[in-house]
């Protein structure tokens, strides 16, 4: 990441209005045609993490650059007191989403996403979104870029999305649960295919 770099455009997306549970709520969509910078998807196994256990990803799912597809499911009535996806990470730095369904709540933590950090409080401060867990399982999307992430949750109904400055040799993946089991499912990763790196569809005109 060059020094003083701040800002990127985001991916474009498709935004509508609809009922959810009664209630009006703006959607937010990825457009699909962004899918045509990523490469075939690797394809990850269902697997249940419990307590001190961690997801077991497939072999090349480990990127600099991706999208991360993948549903996480409660085992029994009650969702684990946590569970946290770490991205871009190495053993100094790592983003954090905190997934506290119990709640209804995902957290974002990148206060030691990568060096040269912004140093202000808005940076440093974890950030959240409300999200509906109650039905059991929600799907997951998440962007993965050079400096930047973006989750879309339960079809577009929640969305986050923020820079990091993680070095691009930082491309560790974990997914653990802490209190409680889930089952992980539907798990794609799809590469960004860097032939398709010239293809303007990530960002907005």
């Amino acid at each position: 990441m060059a020094h003083d770099y701040r800002g990127q455009l985001s991916l474009v997306r498709q935004l509508r209005l609809q009922r959810v549970d009664d209630v009006p709520r703006l959607i937010s969509t990825p457009l699909p045609e962004q899918n045509t910078v990523f490469a075939e998807a690797i394809a990850g196994q269902d697997q249940t993490i419990a307590e001190r256990s961690e997801y077991v990803w497939p072999t090349g799912a480990q990127t600099a650059a991706c999208r991360i597809d993948l549903t996480i499911t409660r085992v029994g009535q009650i969702w684990p007191a946590k569970v946290v996806l770490s991205v871009r990470a190495d053993g100094r730095f790592a983003t954090r989403f905190i997934f506290r369904a119990h709640d209804n709540i995902v957290c974002l933590e990148r206060a030691d996403s990568g060096p040269n950090q912004p140093d202000v409080d808005v940076w440093r401060q974890p950030r959240s979104i409300v999200c509906d867990f109650t039905k059991g399982a929600v799907h997951i999307s998440l962007f993965i870029d050079s400096g930047s992430v973006e989750l879309f949750l339960a079809d577009g109904t929640a969305t986050m999305s923020a820079l990091i400055t993680a070095p691009l040799d930082a491309t560790g993946l974990h997914l653990k649960s802490t209190g409680g089991s889930v089952t992980v499912s539907d798990v794609a990763i799809r590469p960004v295919d860097n032939s398709s790196r010239s293809k303007p569809v990530l960002a907005a005109p």
